[in-house]
């Protein structure tokens, strides 16, 4: 049993979780702009065609995943660190699919940085409970 379904505070977080969450909550917040930017109707890029809707949804609906896993990450379930792998795995991988400018290189960094972390915080939580 945890210390938090006794109704205790949980641990505080240690350096490496949250910088871990503060950067998925960077990216979550980078996903919100670009879906901004993509359903402005001043913006280049979007054709009023479904295609181009699903897109700015896909953008929003990757930030709102982000973000949960921003929050979710603190906590020490597998499927956690699973699906946040997952996700930034596939935001790295179709940000490699697109025609790489300026924006998708910071996102590329971003992702490469995200994983890292991911896996040094995971380290980091398993090494407390050891």
């Amino acid at each position: 049993m945890n210390s938090t379904t006794r109704g205790e505070a949980p641990p505080p977080d240690n350096p490496t979780v949250r910088a871990t969450k503060a950067l998925m909550a960077l990216h979550a917040a980078v996903w919100v702009m670009f879906g901004i930017g993509a359903a402005s109707p001043t913006s280049p890029t979007l054709t009023p065609s479904a295609t181009s809707w699903t897109a700015v949804f896909l953008m929003f609906a990757n930030a709102a995943v982000l973000a949960y896993l921003a929050i979710a990450v603190r906590s020490e379930r597998p499927r956690v660190f699973v699906l946040a792998v997952a996700v930034i795995v596939a935001n790295l991988v179709l940000t490699l699919a697109d025609q790489v400018g300026p924006s998708d290189v910071f996102v590329l960094f971003l992702n490469v940085l995200t994983l890292g972390l991911l896996f040094a915080a995971r380290a980091s939580l398993a090494a407390r409970n050891a």
